[in-house]
């Protein structure tokens, strides 16, 4: 019997999608009881503190995926955990950029804390629709992607700073009026 928890050793410096491609045929390959499509059933990913970076699309489509721990990791990159449905959390203080729809479709995500992001890139968030609140240092975000919080109508719209870039139906439109 197998754990829902996929474990990346120690050493391990960047995660690319071919890594984990070859994790889970080894796994599939190596344990009786590996189910067919291993991505939809881990619901934990435990990074070590050696990595520093996950390439693009390396966790995307992991449906099972609840929890995982980015705090050392400095770079994201585009769609690394595009519909990744059952993630509800993510702690990213460590980056400084959120790349092309990252959390794309991650529609049970609540919780992102950004506290050091200064750049959220197009897409990065879009149709988080569960998302309920972000955490955002106005004295460094300095811009907002095209429709990176798009389709999150759960989203308490962030205080931002004068001066801060944001691109074309980065929110949902509601968030642009208001009726005193």
């Amino acid at each position: 019997n197998i754990s829902n928890k996929l474990i990346i050793k120690q050493g391990i410096q960047s995660v690319t999608q071919e890594l984990v491609r070859q994790c889970l045929e080894y796994l599939s390959e190596e344990l009786d009881n590996c189910p067919n499509q291993p991505q939809k059933y881990f619901q934990e990913i435990v990074l070590p503190d050696s990595v520093k970076c996950i390439e693009a699309n390396a966790f995307e489509g992991f449906t099972a995926l609840k929890t995982i721990n980015l705090g050392k990791v400095e770079q994201i990159g585009s769609a690394a955990f595009k519909g990744c449905i059952n993630l509800s959390e993510v702690n990213l203080s460590s980056l400084k950029t959120i790349e092309n729809e990252t959390f794309m479709g991650c529609r049970n995500l609540q919780i992102a804390s950004m506290e050091n992001v200064e750049t959220i890139s197009d897409k990065a968030f879009m149709g988080c629709t569960n998302l309920e609140n972000i955490s955002i240092s106005k004295d460094k975000i300095k811009s907002i992607g095209d429709r990176a919080f798009k389709d999150c109508p759960n989203l308490t719209y962030p205080e931002l700073p004068k001066g801060i870039t944001i691109g074309s139906d980065a929110f949902d439109h509601q968030y642009w009026c208001a009726i005193y």
